[in-house]
């Protein structure tokens, strides 16, 4: 989809075309996309069991919407605000044994919600990873 802006400026008329593509399957880190922003967890996935010894890490990707100014995420850990994050992977540190839930929540440059989350429930194994 494509988003063509006419400017006027000192008697001359400027054209400036930008190219935004919202699709489902993102490409790259992070794009900016015409509509509402999106955001999708890619790892750990659902129910994934992860080993107790390593650091745990969020993968997702973010659309950034032009309609609603989504610009970062706010991330809670089990309900608990664990801070922000503009870039993935996010690293959550390493987790206690036993089953884990994270929200990411998209906000504008302001830190205001947009009613737009991922989440997902995982596990870290009680036992050392072989």
């Amino acid at each position: 989809m494509k988003l063509l802006k006419i400017i006027y400026h000192s008697g001359f008329f400027f054209i400036l075309m930008f190219l935004a593509v919202s699709s489902p399957g993102f490409s790259g880190d992070s794009q900016t996309v015409i509509g509402h922003s999106e955001v999708e967890i890619l790892s750990p996935k659902p129910e994934e069991i992860l080993p107790a010894e390593e650091e745990v890490k969020i993968t997702y990707q973010i659309a950034h919407g032009l309609q609603d100014n989504g610009d970062h995420v706010h991330v809670y850990l089990d309900g608990e605000n664990a801070g922000t994050a503009k870039k993935s992977p996010r690293s959550l540190g390493k987790l206690s044994p036993g089953k884990h839930t994270v929200v990411l929540k998209v906000s504008n440059r302001e830190h205001e919600p947009l009613n737009i989350e991922a989440s997902v429930q995982f596990e870290v194994s009680s036992a050392p990873h072989r």
